[in-house]
């Protein structure tokens, strides 16, 4: 057996596989959650049956011409994509059965009715859904975005805005402009395009949240250990804190009125105090601040003149859930009311009952909860 006779034979074990991969999507896709495939389908198919294309023209090509070092680089590139696109599509699999057996609490479909209400608002059609799965992240590939998935009450909902910020970034009025901010850091030092992704989010997040992601961060998500250690993909704790309160702070200022400078001050000092007694005795550099400071002004003023329609401006509203939550009262649904309303009616009420014990807790979600669901039906 001569190179090109191995070459071939390894492009035809591929293009096997993603003819496999298309129909497992087709057939148990439909199986797991047709309504899921049909968002999806369309991206998968074109996907897979265009690489399985380029397999069979390199193998063509191959037929007529020497197989040197350039065929193979060739066939590794397509093979790694390949492999990531599988990957994709099982996710996707185990993701809809998860759905379908309601291994997510309904968490799922809560997340996409509010992602859908921010998609309209942006005007950017995101047209996927949420899954469950080890963590949560945005797929550049399919668009799929993932929720952890034993977070299945209404508390950690916001991490689902944050990653709907990576899509905003990615695509449409934002991909461009975007793209050269993240690449002028980059020269200064490699982590900081990923760190202003990540900030980019934070601040998407809670323009359009209002200061629920902040609460979730604070109080359940950031430990206060390592709490000014920056990583290779993410700022440090301190760093997002600062920054989402900073974002609360400047939607006050554009509105005239401060409307979250209570709960962010209140925020603040919860914040500090744990970390002091995490024993972390560091604070954040006057460099630091300096540095994010210019990346908000900048992001802030490029998503406040985009998308302001997004923003979120309920917060009284928010508040009156609150109170109806501390006053064991249900609510009255009106039409206006949006999910984001009880999320932050729900935040409210948890972070101003601290000493509430773990069942009141879980009984407030499941009111919220409830509530959010009839919501996401109408």
């Amino acid at each position: 057996m001569n190179p090109s006779q191995i070459l071939t034979g390894q492009i035809f074990a591929l293009e096997r596989s993603l003819g496999r991969a298309k129909e497992s999507v087709t057939r148990q896709g439909q199986e797991a959650n047709s309504r899921l495939l049909k968002r999806v389908h369309g991206r998968f198919e074109n996907d897979l049956l265009g690489l399985r294309n380029r397999c069979l023209s390199l193998s063509k090509r191959i037929g007529n011409e020497d197989t040197g070092e350039a065929a193979w680089a060739q066939f590794g590139k397509l093979q790694a994509e390949a492999w990531e696109l599988m990957k994709e599509c099982l996710a996707f699999l185990e993701g809809a059965l998860v759905r379908k057996a309601g291994i997510d609490g309904g968490v799922c479909d809560l997340a996409d009715a509010m992602l859908y209400e921010l998609s309209e608002k942006t005007d950017m059609c995101w047209q996927r859904f949420t899954l469950a799965a080890a963590g949560e992240f945005f797929s550049t590939i399919s668009g799929i975005i993932r929720l952890r998935y034993t977070d299945t009450d209404i508390w950690n909902l916001p991490i689902a805005a944050h990653e709907f910020g990576h899509f905003v970034s990615s695509t449409g009025i934002f991909k461009e402009e975007f793209d050269e901010i993240t690449r002028v850091q980059k020269g200064k030092k490699p982590s900081y395009e990923s760190h202003l992704r990540e900030l980019f989010s934070d601040l998407f997040a809670t323009y359009a949240l209002g200061p629920s992601l902040v609460l979730n961060c604070a109080l359940l998500r950031f430990s206060p250990v390592g709490a000014y250690q920056e990583g290779s993909t993410h700022p440090s704790a301190s760093q997002r804190i600062w920054w989402m309160l900073e974002t609360l702070a400047k939607m006050d200022e554009s509105e005239g009125n401060p409307t979250h400078s209570a709960v962010a001050a209140e925020v603040k000092e919860a914040w500090t105090a744990a970390v002091k007694a995490a024993g972390e005795n560091e604070v954040l550099s006057d460099d630091e601040i300096s540095r994010l400071r210019g990346w908000l002004a900048e992001l802030y003023d490029l998503v406040d003149s985009r998308i302001p329609g997004v923003r979120y401006r309920s917060f009284l509203r928010a508040q009156e859930y609150t109170q109806a939550f501390r006053n064991d009262q249900g609510p009255q649904l009106r039409e206006e009311d949006q999910i984001t309303d009880v999320l932050n009616g729900a935040w409210g009420y948890r972070f101003g009952a601290p000493s509430a014990k773990g069942y009141e807790v879980d009984q407030i979600g499941k009111k919220a909860f409830a509530i959010c669901a009839t919501i996401s039906r109408r």
